[in-house]
């Protein structure tokens, strides 16, 4: 069956993400204590009930056609590929008075090998922006909801990927997040790195070794966007050369128990994705936001000057 006939399912947890939260973000802004504010990187965030997927690109990363051509790259350059964030985690949700609550995230599938966000998230939605304070005071971020025609939230935690025909293990941990138009894909490396600390050391450590390199950069976090014949074409990736390309097949899902495998061939390979659904539902990303009586009334009174330029 196709991704989007899998049967439906709401998550009742009480802790699942509200429905003001769910979809997808683009930052705009992070601004720390000091006042320094970083506009450049490219930050996506993809939510569904309790699955986030979060990429984080620094721009002018050097263009790659291939995980060889990476390799071969002088260490300079091999270090901004290893600068890059990206992963997909449980998140937990705790409500308060009206669009906000705070979030936290555990057990990340990451390209990272430290938690350089250790905080949890206060968050506040006001129309399409959203708002992530650090309790710490260290930062606060501005993020905005992409806009999205009707269609479905899927969070799908990826167990393993193997190609069939050899049985080897490609990929362990991550999994896929869609909300309508968007989507983010995780996936984890086979096997963990033995190192620790932030990738970029482990890089440098490395002289040079272009197998420790491959074994770094056995990880994808991509997002994607609808293309118009339906599926999703990756608009940016810790993987340079996958952008442009389909992120993954749609079709090949069946239903294993509680488990969903697909079948698909991708790439010249046979694949069998095992996965854990977690949200499959409708989904239609709002603009706006609740607010008190008052608030609507001020906005009417006052639309000749407070929205002559507004979209």
């Amino acid at each position: 069956m196709n991704l989007f006939e899998l049967p439906q399912t709401v998550s009742v947890a009480k802790t699942a993400a509200p429905t003001w939260v769910c979809g997808c973000f683009v930052r705009r802004s992070i601004t720390f204590f000091t006042g320094m504010t970083d506009t450049t990187t490219l930050v996506v965030w993809v939510q569904s009930r309790g699955l986030t997927f979060d990429l984080r690109l620094a721009p002018g990363r050097p263009r790659v056609r291939s995980i060889e051509q990476l390799r071969e790259l002088p260490l300079p350059d091999v270090l901004r590929f290893a600068e890059a964030e990206g992963g997909l985690a449980h998140s937990k949700f705790s409500a308060g008075a009206g669009a906000s609550g705070t979030m936290d995230w555990g057990d990340w599938v990451r390209l990272q090998l430290h938690d350089g966000w250790p905080e949890p998230g206060e968050l506040r939605r006001v129309g399409d922006c959203l708002t992530e304070f650090a309790p710490s005071g260290a930062y606060v971020e501005d993020w905005r909801l992409q806009s999205s025609s009707k269609g479905a939230l899927v969070g799908l935690e990826l167990v393993s990927e193997v190609d069939v025909d050899s049985g080897e293990l490609l990929y362990s941990g991550g999994g896929l997040v869609v909300a309508g138009d968007h989507a983010g894909l995780v996936r984890g490396r086979p096997v963990p790195l033995p190192a620790t600390g932030r990738l970029v050391d482990v890089v440098r450590a490395s002289d040079g070794d272009r197998g420790v390199w491959s074994d770094v950069f056995r990880f994808e976090a991509s997002y994607a966007v609808r293309s118009p014949s339906g599926g999703f074409v990756v608009a940016a990736s810790t993987l340079p050369f996958r952008e442009g390309e389909p992120l993954m097949s749609l079709e090949g899902f069946t239903l294993d128990g509680d488990v969903v495998v697909q079948r698909a061939r991708e790439a010249g390979r046979d694949l069998e994705r095992r996965f854990r659904l977690e949200t499959r539902e409708p989904f239609d990303a709002g603009r706006s936001s609740g607010s008190l009586p008052e608030a609507g009334r001020w906005l009417i009174a006052e639309a000749s000057t407070l929205l002559r330029n507004a979209r």
